[in-house]
């Protein structure tokens, strides 16, 4: 027989929700001719890093620290952080991107991700991004029982909708736990990061609520 825990919670993830949940949180469309963008540092060697896209500035970030998603106009946009580095994003009206700083080198690199949007009022959305050398990185339970989002190569990221659920989920490579994330509340409507940084030797794990602005 099924564990009673493990199927609450494949309930919550494929469940159907009901018209009183279409009324929980959401968050907002990109406004037209333009999208969301954030910015991550996930580069260990940086301790405090600046960021602007195109002319929109995004203060100061720290290590494993994810910035809101700002309005940027749709159309090719440089990205630039700290002064030195430098990408070129094209801009598509509608979309959601993070441009994380990544280790590569000396100095690192900008990476692009085109990321997935949260279409449901009544469900969560959860990504699991990758920015080690891991070559797989699984997001689970906490007790291993039930894997939500797996196999994420490194520099790459996945997304899964679900539905609210109060839950404690860990990063694993293999069968090792390198993080977790302890009693998180998945609302209607939000999205969620759990990021994985460092090294195969030193991983960080990082849970960021996502945020628009």
């Amino acid at each position: 027989m099924m564990p009673w825990f493990l199927v609450l919670f494949l309930a919550v993830v494929f469940g159907s929700a009901s018209a009183e949940d279409e009324e929980g949180l959401y968050e907002p469309a990109p406004p037209p001719n333009a999208a969301f963008v954030r910015i991550l540092h996930a580069r260990p060697a940086l301790d405090v890093v600046t960021a602007r896209v195109g002319q929109m500035e995004y203060g100061s970030l720290r290590y494993t620290e994810a910035s809101p998603y700002r309005v940027v106009l749709q159309g090719e946009r440089q990205v630039v952080v700290s002064n030195f580095m430098n990408a070129s994003l094209e801009v598509v009206a509608g979309s959601f991107y993070t441009v994380a700083l990544i280790p590569d080198g000396d100095s690192g690199r900008l990476l692009i991700i085109a990321d997935t949007a949260n279409t449901s009022r009544a469900r969560a959305l959860v990504t699991l991004y990758n920015f080690t050398t891991i070559p797989a990185v699984d997001l689970k339970t906490s007790d291993a029982v039930t894997t939500v989002l797996q196999q994420v190569a490194p520099n790459s990221s996945s997304s899964l909708i679900v539905n609210p659920i109060t839950v404690t989920l860990a990063a694993f490579a293999e069968e090792a736990v390198i993080g977790e994330v302890h009693e998180v509340r998945l609302e209607r409507g939000a999205a969620y990061s759990v990021i994985v940084t460092g090294t195969p030797e030193a991983p960080q794990t990082t849970w960021v609520q996502s945020t628009t602005r």
